[in-house]
């Protein structure tokens, strides 16, 4: 068996925006057995002739659970290595055409269910902007010496899940030190 672990992006990163319609995580599983974990917005790639396999995966997925299911001796690591094994590509005349093994098959069909019904996370889940700056203006956010790192280790400790990350926190720290400081130009510019 193989471990896929690999393949996902660290930690909160699997959530997708559930504001946006139209973004699906998905798995895929391209010719020569490569397998990736990717988003894609708008129109979701499907299968092309059996060719580039595409899995949905369940919205807002437990990160903790589909990365034990990827890991050697999980369930979807055992059908994936299934499918890749009883996968062929054949040339039929005008395009090559992609073709399952019996076995291949009925791992491809319980592939499909079991990241469909990976369970889902319960945290609160947040933009990095929406959790820090909430409804104030981003000038009266406390930073208080906070980094982004100590402030997701703050959501994390809260329970609160970031789906933008590190880099969307630290987007979002550094708008509410320009709000800080255009406030103290403005400020000062008074005093005057």
């Amino acid at each position: 068996m193989t471990d896929y672990t690999s393949i996902l992006p660290e930690g909160r990163q699997l959530q997708i925006d559930l504001s946006n319609p139209e973004e699906q995580m998905v798995l895929r599983i391209v010719e020569g057995g490569i397998v990736t974990v990717g988003f894609y917005y708008g129109t979701t790639v499907r299968e092309h002739y059996n060719l580039d396999l595409v899995y949905d995966i369940a919205h807002r997925a437990n990160a903790d659970d589909l990365r034990a299911e990827l890991a050697e001796g999980g369930e979807i690591s055992a059908l994936i290595d299934r499918v890749i094994a009883g996968h062929d590509s054949r040339w039929n005349g005008q395009r090559y055409q992609g073709t399952f093994s019996e076995d291949a098959q009925e791992a491809h069909d319980e592939l499909r269910i079991r990241l469909e019904s990976i369970p889902i996370s319960e945290k609160p889940v947040w933009k990095a902007a929406e959790w820090l700056i909430g409804t104030s203006h981003p000038a009266a956010v406390p930073l208080d010496g906070a980094t982004p790192e100590s402030l997701m280790a703050e959501a994390d400790r809260n329970g609160d899940l970031i789906i933008d990350g590190l880099p969307g926190m630290e987007a979002a720290v550094a708008e509410v030190k320009a709000a800080k400081d255009a406030r103290a130009a403005r400020v000062s510019a008074i005093r005057i």
